[in-house]
């Protein structure tokens, strides 16, 4: 059976319970009071430290945002700041990227067919490295190395020369040739019609350049005997072989008057159709 209470008894519960809960809310506003004041004693204390960081967090979120730049740490009393190299490598070099009061900087240029035209390859020091300057006093000497792209040479205008000048011309740039003889053209034999690529163009060093030059392709042969011939055999032998005859020199020997002593290119010598061949005629 449920325990009842008289109209007294309640009044003296209530406010028992009221008492008791009032001492409650008492203990909790004191506790509160003294955590937010000690939070404000912190802030006090430390808010030139937390609005410092908090500056330098935004300032340094832009900051990177847009470009590299040094970490420099606080000078001290003689003015040696430490300073954290950046990393300039696989970016474009300009010169407002670089702290000119910090850094004296090198720039070295390098042929790297790999790394378009001004990307920094390498960099000295390295990024992370330490370093101590005096603003505008003692710099950090910076080595950056520039791609300068393909290394190239421009191709002259080789129209009109002759072979083997176009080839010597093209060895001399560090160039190889190719030669493709062409026919029936108004371009005196043996000489440059034109070249691929065209006169002027960039080849990058080492590349090779086709010649396209006047006339048929010469034919290997291998020099006969000519000495103990008549002079007049030794030219006809010549013309049916397609070699060219050079000025005759004519010596007094103890051979017949009219033969043929000494030939210019050794007999068994392997020659091209185009050589030119030059005798030593007995006059007795």
């Amino acid at each position: 059976m449920a325990q009842k209470f008289t109209r007294g008894q309640k009044k003296d519960y209530a406010a028992m319970r009221a008492s008791r809960e009032g001492r409650e809310e008492s203990t909790f506003r004191r506790a509160w009071r003294e955590r937010m004041r000690r939070a404000g004693d912190f802030l006090a204390r430390n808010m030139p430290t937390l609005f410092g960081v908090a500056v330098a967090s935004v300032v340094l979120t832009l900051v990177c945002g847009i470009t590299a730049f040094a970490m420099i740490i606080m000078p001290d009393r003689s003015g040696v700041r430490k300073v954290i190299v950046p990393d300039y490598v696989g970016g474009e070099y300009r010169e407002d990227d670089v702290e000119q009061n910090i850094f004296r900087v090198i720039i070295e240029y390098e042929y790297d067919e790999t790394v378009p035209v001004g990307i920094v390859i390498k960099q000295y020091p390295p990024a992370g490295a330490e370093r101590k300057v005096v603003k505008d006093e003692r710099l950090c000497t910076l080595t950056l190395t520039v791609s300068r792209g393909r290394n190239t040479v421009m191709l002259p205008d080789l129209a009109g020369e002759s072979e083997d000048s176009a080839l010597k011309r093209l060895t001399s740039l560090g160039l190889s040739g190719k030669v493709e003889y062409v026919t029936g053209t108004s371009t005196p034999e043996g000489s440059v019609i034109s070249t691929e690529p065209s006169a002027y163009a960039d080849v990058p060093v080492g590349g090779t350049v086709k010649l396209r030059i006047s006339g048929e392709e010469a034919v290997s042969i291998v020099m006969p005997a000519l000495t103990g011939l008549s002079e007049t055999a030794a030219l006809d032998r010549l013309a049916r072989l397609g070699l060219e005859a050079g000025k005759s020199d004519y010596v007094k020997s103890d051979k017949p008057a009219g033969t043929v002593i000494a030939q210019s290119i050794p007999f068994g010598s392997t020659v091209t159709s185009k050589a030119k061949v030059y005798l030593t005629v007995s006059i007795g």
